[in-house]
């Protein structure tokens, strides 16, 4: 329940910087003042660029506001890490590429109890990492997503576009499936689900990621077989 209360108090903030980035850039919009480079939302000069009085004045707050936030988010840092400290399933999420001390956070707070997901399949579901097709006689008539956590998707989508800038064997996969013609958003989709299994079994067997863990798990899977066969 602590780690599930802090975590929920962090998303909750992440939802505000957000909901108040949006009406910010909309303002400069309505004014069609570009918003793209990358410091708009520290450039607290570029209030000056708006030509209506009252759209300063809201800009102004909602630069404070943001700034405030942005502040917030940051001592929950602390509390993450002595979350690390205290619960070993997040330190062992944190050795999987691509998933930091905020994402294993979450991961533990919202999976919980992973032996509720009978396999990989289910819990690609619950993440949002897969859709569902409705077909009927040959022909498709629905793809709808199915119902689950968007934290959990962004998480894993998120370590998949650090993965890709890395040097690992999932960017090995993810470089495989390019180089079949597979179209970078689906390739990266495919890394997400890749990293979202690892976790699942992580969080199932209590244990740390290697490069080679495939291998592992096959190796793992060998023994208990040959121990039963005994």
């Amino acid at each position: 329940m602590e780690l599930r209360v802090s975590v929920s108090g962090y998303l909750d903030i992440v939802g505000e910087i957000i909901r108040f980035k949006n009406r910010l850039k909309s303002l400069f919009r309505a004014e069609a003042i570009a918003t793209n480079e990358n410091s708009f939302y520290k450039n607290k000069v570029r209030v000056k660029e708006l030509a209506n009085p009252s759209a300063k004045f809201v800009a102004e707050n909602l630069y404070r506001q943001v700034e405030f936030l942005e502040q917030e988010k940051l001592k929950y840092r602390d509390l993450f890490e002595k979350n690390r400290k205290r619960y070993r399933p997040i330190r062992n999420l944190m050795t999987v590429p691509g998933i930091s001390i905020v994402r294993a956070n979450i991961i533990a707070a919202i999976v919980c109890q992973p032996a509720r997901f009978d396999n990989k399949h289910r819990f690609w579901g619950y993440c949002m990492l897969v859709r569902h097709i409705q077909k009927s006689g040959g022909r498709i008539y629905g793809n709808k997503r199915f119902f689950g956590r968007r934290e959990l998707r962004n998480v894993f989508v998120g370590a998949a576009e650090n993965v890709i800038r890395t040097e690992t064997q999932l960017r090995n996969r993810y470089d495989l499936l390019r180089a079949q013609g597979v179209e970078h958003q689906e390739a990266k989709l495919n890394v997400a689900r890749q990293i979202a299994s690892i976790c699942l079994c992580l969080l199932k067997n209590n244990d740390t990621y290697n490069d080679n863990y495939a291998e592992y798990l096959k190796e793992r899977k060998q023994l208990r077989v040959d121990f039963f066969n005994q």
